[in-house]
């Protein structure tokens, strides 16, 4: 149906999911599978919001990423194929960068060599994000992005005494509200700003 409205060529289909580990990747593997199988040639590309690649490891809205996504134990880590191909440091999380080997398996095994999959070089490549180029204000950001933290560790509490969480969900965001706080500290931005 899309096609006949746009007059395109090719189908564009959209996964979303509710939140972090809801399957959108994993779908989207399978359909390509079963695609090649039909004799089509699909890829796969997302629009992905955190973390943001281009900004730091300890930015602090990259730790709010890392607080959001404590009880399903993700962490922004360094993309070190990212940083092999291009020599340039990205910020991407545990799970995209154990995907990307089976991806990469997915594509070289299956797919046609002119498959979009077989040009990704990182996990990095398959996203989409631009936030780093709409943020005019970074201090603004800082500091909400430290509230955010602190606010999902208040909910963390609010589960675990509840009879329903992990202490160490709690435990993550301490640690990263450490650290959130000594970033804004050096950029010499002032942490008690109200927004």
């Amino acid at each position: 149906m899309l096609r006949s409205l746009v007059g395109s060529e090719m189908c564009i289909r959209d996964r979303t999911g509710a939140a972090s580990n809801s399957g959108k990747m994993s779908t989207c593997f399978g359909m390509i599978y079963f695609d090649h199988l039909n004799g089509l040639n699909s890829g796969y590309a997302k629009y992905e919001t955190f973390p943001v690649w281009n900004l730091p490891l300890e930015h602090p809205i990259n730790l709010a990423y890392e607080a959001a996504t404590a009880d399903i134990g993700d962490r922004n880590i360094i993309d070190e194929y990212h940083l092999k191909e291009y020599n340039e440091v990205s910020v991407n999380y545990n799970r995209d960068i154990d995907a990307f080997v089976i991806l990469k398996k997915l594509a070289s095994d299956l797919l046609p060599p002119n498959n979009m999959l077989n040009n990704y070089k990182s996990p990095t490549d398959m996203g989409m994000n631009h936030v780093k180029e709409s943020i005019t204000n970074d201090e603004i950001v800082c500091i909400a992005s430290l509230n955010e933290i602190r606010r999902r560790e208040d909910w963390y509490q609010e589960v675990v005494n509840n009879g329903l969480g992990e202490d160490s969900w709690v435990r993550a965001c301490q640690e990263l509200e450490r650290k959130a706080l000594e970033y804004i500290q050096n950029k010499g931005y002032n942490p008690t700003l109200p927004l």
